[in-house]
């Protein structure tokens, strides 16, 4: 007998709770775009945010969006091996 190929989970094809991989908060522009460089080496798409608190301007850098929990915990993986140990999971 032939199994019938296995479907995914409304479980695993809900959206997940979080979609990116934030990889640190710059204060120096030079120093989040050299970051967001080595994420897009490391094969990850980037995106960059920026915020000001106190009068200064920040740049946060993450990698994503992503879809799947699946891509989430492989991106945090290769952003970490990349050497952003620090690196958490966000919205």
């Amino acid at each position: 007998a032939v199994s019938a190929p296995v479907k995914s989970s409304a479980k695993t094809s809900a959206k997940v709770a979080h979609r990116y991989v934030q990889v640190g908060t710059f204060g120096v522009a030079a120093n989040a775009q050299k970051s967001a460089a080595r994420l897009q080496r490391a094969g990850l798409p980037v995106r960059m945010a920026k915020f000001s608190k106190s009068g200064k301007q920040y740049r946060i850098v993450l990698a994503g969006p992503f879809t799947t929990q699946a891509q989430l915990g492989q991106a945090l993986g290769t952003a970490r091996k990349a050497g952003f140990r620090d690196a958490f999971v966000r919205k």
